[in-house]
């Protein structure tokens, strides 16, 4: 959660490991930790959203509790709920696996015409955010000028100040090792 200017962070999973990583971590690393297998919400308030989105996609409420015992969903749940300002995920999972959740819960901006990746990373003590072309492998110009204003938009969110942007175009490798056709 966003307080005062800066992020608390929430983590999601089982206590025990949670803890084991926290006492590695030291006496200065504390935080809200939840478990989602036993967090009444998951039967309760997010449960019924959930069927409430997916219900008429044949989502059940015993589907959707079931679905809110992983982290992937029960974390971009928090997003739409006002429980959390953010979500970050992905080390563990595979990429679909983490965007698919988030579009079933939050949806997509109603104001963008597709759905964009953005990557936030620390080089060197500065902090950078990276739109990335992963959920569109081919883009067109017109893709690429969307990456760069969605990417815009989440920078001063998260960041709390305004970001230079500066676009780079060039080859990735496609899904069969291909170059692909940018623009």
């Amino acid at each position: 959660m966003h307080r005062g200017g800066h992020l608390e962070p929430v983590l999601l999973g089982q206590l025990e490991r949670i803890d084991a990583v926290k006492e590695e971590l030291g006496p200065s690393f504390d935080c809200e930790t939840i478990d989602v297998r036993y967090d009444p919400r998951r039967r309760t308030t997010y449960a019924e959203e959930l069927h409430e989105l997916r219900g008429r996609k044949g989502l059940t409420e015993e589907d959707a509790v079931r679905l809110l015992k992983s982290t992937t969903y029960f974390a971009p749940m928090m997003v739409r709920m006002g429980d959390a300002d953010g979500y970050l995920g992905g080390v563990s999972h595979h990429y679909p696996d983490i965007v698919r959740p988030c579009l079933h819960t939050i949806g997509p901006d109603p104001d963008s015409h597709r759905i964009v990746g953005t990557y936030m990373m620390t080089v060197n003590g500065q902090l950078m955010f990276i739109g990335d072309a992963t959920i569109n492998i081919y883009p067109d110009s017109r893709t690429l000028a969307e990456i760069a204003v969605q990417t815009a938009k989440v920078a001063p969110r998260v960041s709390g100040s305004s970001r230079r942007l500066q676009c780079s175009r060039s080859r990735t490798s496609g899904p069969l090792g291909s170059y692909a056709r940018i623009g």
